[in-house]
């Protein structure tokens, strides 16, 4: 049983990719007319570096629920998050930072429930005690318990302060969209606009060579 953090949910591990195609076309439509294709140039390289980079904008990598709805998911054989399925769950907390507790930090981790050993069926309760989450709903907020030595979140929930005034509590649960669509599919409109740059560069050429004879 494991948890790690992450930069951030929103496709934590693509981020660089994503950050580098932003600035790529930033600085490429800064540049002068002639020196690059523009827009289409900037569209081929983050589909071919990134397809990814563009299903994000049409379909959101990961759908939010509701804090206390973790538990029904966990707790329904029906569900992706039932017992018995190897599955990841990310999560956003919050709370007074434990070097400054008037300081309010978040951190995002991503949850990882293994199968029992014994292939039987565990509550929600369990399983969440297995990678040391403990929570306690109070008015509709979900308060966390400072994690058991031993536990999967021990070492990475150490930055919060579980004794200050402002409690640790779990913010968010992002879930993986169901039925998403291929990030390949971005690949045919990348090798159009391929055709499309080499067509309007072979007419640039071809100028070129007619205007100097």
């Amino acid at each position: 049983m494991t948890a790690s953090s992450t930069i951030g949910v929103d496709a934590a591990e693509n981020e660089p990719s994503q950050i580098g195609c932003a600035h790529l076309s930033s600085a490429v439509l800064r540049m002068p007319p002639g020196a690059v294709m523009g827009f289409p140039s900037v569209v081929y390289v983050c589909s071919c570096v990134r397809p990814d980079f563009w299903l994000d904008r049409v379909q959101p990598p990961y759908q939010t629920v509701a804090v206390a709805q973790i538990i029904e998911l966990l707790d329904d054989p029906d569900s992706a998050l039932a017992s018995g399925n190897d599955v990841s769950v990310r999560v956003a907390f919050s709370g007074a930072d434990f070097d400054d507790y008037d300081r309010i930090i978040q951190r995002n981790s991503i949850l990882h429930f293994t199968p029992p050993a014994d292939g039987g069926i565990e509550s929600a309760k369990d399983r969440l005690d297995r990678v040391g989450l403990t929570l306690i709903f109070e008015d509709g907020v979900a308060y966390v318990e400072e994690p058991f030595p031993g536990t999967a979140l021990f070492q990475e929930m150490q930055t919060f302060d579980f004794y200050a005034d402002t409690r640790v509590t779990l913010e968010t649960v992002y879930l993986d969209t169901p039925d998403r669509m291929s990030r390949h599919i971005f690949y045919l409109p990348a090798i159009v606009i391929l055709m499309l740059i080499f067509m309007l560069q072979y007419r640039r050429r071809a100028q070129l060579v007619m205007s100097a004879t």
